[in-house]
């Protein structure tokens, strides 16, 4: 399960991001459809590796974004459902991820 690892990475960011606080009331991610990260995996991962800290109580928020690519070929950018597959009016490989396949914390809250 490697949405442990992704929470122990996430703990990290939040502990940098919250010095000076005495507590974190609220951490959100941004997680792509294709980041291939389980969410409900990593929402039990992330409350088991927040306990006893200063974000132990803090309201876990996934944002799930969709994926969306662009043609090469014709320009048109559409949504994508599988990382790999052909454009939807022409018909052409090598569709450019625009977003999707990211894993981000987008934004920690908490009191002073």
């Amino acid at each position: 399960m490697h949405e442990l690892s992704l929470a122990e990475e996430i703990l990290a960011i939040v502990e940098h991001h919250a010095v000076g606080l005495s507590a974190v009331t609220s951490i959100r991610l941004r997680v792509g459809s294709l980041a291939g990260v389980d969410t409900a995996a990593l929402r039990f991962a992330l409350e088991t590796v927040l306990r006893g800290g200063k974000a132990e109580a803090a309201e876990i928020e996934i944002e799930e974004t969709p994926a969306r690519a662009v043609c090469r070929d014709c320009g048109l950018e559409q949504r994508l459902e599988e990382r790999i597959c052909a454009c939807a009016a022409c018909g052409a490989l090598g569709l450019a991820l625009i977003c999707g396949d990211e894993l981000q914390v987008s934004a920690i809250a908490g009191v002073d």
